[in-house]
This record gives C-alpha cells, sequence and structure tokens, in this order.
C-alpha cells in the first residue's frame, strides 16, 4: 500500500490516463435498439475527466466493442485518442505510450484486460506497476462510484 506522500508523488508524474468503456466509464450496460446501441455513462466521469484536460493530462480510450456512442461521447470530451474493436488492448497502449513518448510512470490506467495481457506477455506481477493494473483491486460497479 501506497504511503499519502508516494501516491501523490506518483499522480504528479501521470501525463496520460488511459480508460476502457465497458464497466469502467459505463454501469457495463449496454442498451440495443435496431441497429443503434446505447451505453450509460456518468457525468461525474465527464467533469473528471474534463478537469484533467483543462490541467493538461491527456486522456485516452481503448475499448474491446465499437460504438457509434462512444465516438460521440469522446468527441464531445475532447478526446481524439480512442480505439475501438481492440481486442488485444497491450499492443495499442503500448503504442500509445511511444507515440507520446512517455513511460509507465507517466500514465495511468484503468483498462479490462490489460493487467492480463501484459502478465501473458510475460512481465511477472512485481514488474507491472500500479499505474499499469499490478496493485488495487476496485471491486466496484463501472462508473457507479462508491
Amino acid at each position: 500500500m501506497l504511503t499519502q506522500d508516494q501516491l501523490q508523488a506518483a499522480l504528479a508524474r501521470v501525463r496520460l490516463v488511459v480508460l476502457d468503456v465497458d464497466g469502467v466509464l459505463t454501469d457495463a450496460g449496454i442498451f440495443l435498439s435496431g441497429n443503434e446501441e446505447f451505453k450509460r455513462y456518468n457525468s461525474r466521469d465527464e467533469a473528471g475527466i474534463k478537469y484533467l484536460l483543462r490541467h493538461g493530462v491527456g486522456v485516452a480510450v481503448i475499448t474491446g466493442r465499437e460504438s457509434a456512442s462512444v465516438a460521440r461521447w469522446c468527441a464531445g470530451l475532447g478526446i481524439s485518442e480512442v480505439h475501438q474493436r481492440q481486442l488485444q488492448k497491450l499492443p495499442v497502449f503500448l503504442e500509445i505510450l511511444e507515440r507520446h513518448g512517455l513511460t509507465p510512470d507517466e500514465v495511468a490506467e484503468y483498462v479490462e484486460d490489460l493487467r492480463r495481457q501484459k502478465l501473458d506477455a510475460g512481465r511477472s506481477e512485481t514488474e507491472v506497476p500500479a499505474q499499469e493494473g499490478g496493485q488495487g483491486v476496485d471491486d466496484r460497479s463501472g462508473s457507479t462510484g462508491p
């Protein structure tokens, strides 16, 4: 467990936040009507993302599904780094880091399956830093808060 000072120091280094959609930015519910897909986003997440962007922290989205809802929601918030239909999220995550010239210590992420994909790629749990999903468990439902 990190101390308050360690946590503040780690957060001060963050330059990019990478998020998944289903179960992270939404409550994991997907509503289908005809050919349209609807998702329920939380306005508190929107406020947090706007705060990050206003303060110079980039935001990227990596999701396994494709939805016009995701594209529209991200565009409305000013998130241009949106990667849909990405079942293998680790290569996309690493490409984002490389393209932006970032180290894992400068990125906070909450992306479903990414930790497992990192471990499957041969990195031990101790080699996966907290901001890469190596420590900490959040058992709350996505985007519904405490």
